[in-house]
């Protein structure tokens, strides 16, 4: 499914879930892959909604605009194999 597939009413988590299960399912501890992925989205909220004076990181622009158009397809599960995963480091980095 693809994020305007969503209705805007949607929950965010509704969206994060399938990326979650998938981290889950290939070996990351539950509480780990959910840590992650809260700690993520409350650094980026209070950045968005200026919460807190910051900034995102070079690391995290570059993670975003490459992400986005790989996270928002149907083949979204390749972001997890190990040649997609060291393009990514090598991008932001």
């Amino acid at each position: 499914m693809r994020i305007e597939d969503y209705p805007p009413q949607e929950p965010f988590s509704a969206f994060a879930q399938p990326y979650a299960d998938e981290v889950v399912r290939r070996g990351v501890p539950k509480e780990a892959a959910r840590d992650f992925l809260l700690g993520h989205m409350n650094i980026l909220g209070a950045v968005i909604f200026e919460e807190v004076d910051g900034v995102f990181s070079d690391a995290c622009n570059k993670a975003i605009e490459f992400g986005k158009p790989v996270l928002m397809r149907d083949d979204w599960k390749r972001v997890f194999e190990p040649d997609e995963i060291a393009a990514s480091i090598q991008r932001i980095t």
